[in-house]
């Protein structure tokens, strides 16, 4: 089956002594992954630093930290994941003083209906220096995953149908922030997601806008789509 992973990180490029946020939305065709990911970075020397397993967090997300040693080298360094044998890998930059030139703001509601057919989101960028950050080249990538409805009163009770088709799907946009360094834009919520029966879903926004020189700043946004306020629940069988 073929497997896709998505890798994201919370910057563009990094300091000795920061972290590094590292996210990795991966799935097999349409099913949720049941695979371990081995983790691996390598240093510009091609040095082995990190070796470990990331455990999955919630909606399939998986997540590490990585501490740089304050006396950690510059250039590229490799992150490699490891899933059921394919490898996928994102490259990350350290530099000796790197001062993020611009910030990002990235605004969506934290809860829509998933009937509304559209994801709208604003993302808006200025110089730290105070000059508008005009016409910057911006992308942004979403990411639907179902949610698995749980309560604590409830909790020998199954809310989903396990026999039924895990759906998930992504969407990007991509364009140039105006004049006052700020766009508004909308995303159509893919036709997989829209036609799914008996969940509720959350999107993930990942923007990045692009200076002239082609460093970028990231953000990131997570947005509640719903479309059922009650669940029907099942007992789950116990062997007595």
């Amino acid at each position: 089956e073929m497997i896709k992973a998505f890798i994201y990180t919370d910057r563009g490029v990094y300091r000795a002594g920061d972290s590094v946020h590292l996210s990795v939305v991966a799935r097999e065709n349409t099913n949720p992954l049941k695979h371990p990911i081995s983790f691996t970075l390598i240093n510009p020397k091609n040095q082995k630093v990190i070796e470990n397993q990331i455990l999955k967090s919630q909606n399939d997300i998986y997540y590490t930290q990585i501490h740089l040693d304050k006396n950690a080298i510059n250039g590229l360094y490799r992150a490699i994941f490891n899933i059921a044998g394919v490898e996928f890998s994102k490259d990350i930059l350290v530099q000796s003083v790197v001062p993020n030139r611009i910030k990002v703001e990235l605004n969506a509601d934290e809860n829509r209906s998933l009937d509304d057919g559209n994801l709208n989101y604003e993302l808006s960028s200025k110089y730290l220096f105070g000059a508008l950050a005009s016409n910057l080249k911006y992308q942004s990538f979403v990411y639907f995953s179902p949610k698995n409805y749980h309560n604590s009163k409830y909790k020998d009770y199954i809310f989903i149908n396990p026999s039924s088709l895990i759906i998930r799907a992504s969407a990007d946009d991509k364009g140039n922030l105006d004049e006052k360094g700020r766009v508004q834009s909308s995303v159509e919520i893919p036709e997989n997601i829209l036609n799914s029966q008996g969940y509720n879903f959350n999107a993930r926004i990942v923007s990045e806008v692009f200076e002239k020189g082609g460093r970028s700043v990231k953000a990131v946004r997570d947005v509640n789509l719903n479309r059922y306020d009650y669940f029907v629940g099942m007992k789950a069988l116990t062997n007595s």
